[in-house]
């Protein structure tokens, strides 16, 4: 009885032994899978893979200032090409008067 017992014992502290190296196994492959993914995830981190709130909130800032300037700009254009026709004009009215100055 105390040989069989033993041996039951024994045959106990296999199996445990056993399902020990199992999750011993299983906690290698997680912990592997999971270096991949921080390896992965550090790599897409110093690519700048993606944009923070605030550096969205920035970006749309930026681009709202821009397009504020840009209609600033073309007005300002608009402005300087009506200016130039109204000193073509002055200029043809001020040539006109100096020839008609000269003829007397």
């Amino acid at each position: 009885n105390t040989i069989a017992s033993l041996k039951r014992e024994i045959e106990k502290a296999w199996k445990m032994v056993d399902a020990a190296h199992d999750k011993e196994a299983r906690a290698k492959d997680t912990i592997s899978q999971l270096k991949t993914e921080i390896a992965n995830l550090s790599r897409l981190v110093e690519q700048g893979a993606g944009l923070s709130i605030g550096q969205e909130n920035t970006v749309n800032e930026l681009m709202k200032v821009k397009n504020d300037l840009m209609r600033e700009r073309d007005n300002a254009v608009a402005q300087v090409n009506a200016l130039r026709v109204e000193i073509d004009e002055h200029l043809r009215k001020l040539e006109g008067q100096e020839a008609d100055f000269a003829a007397f």
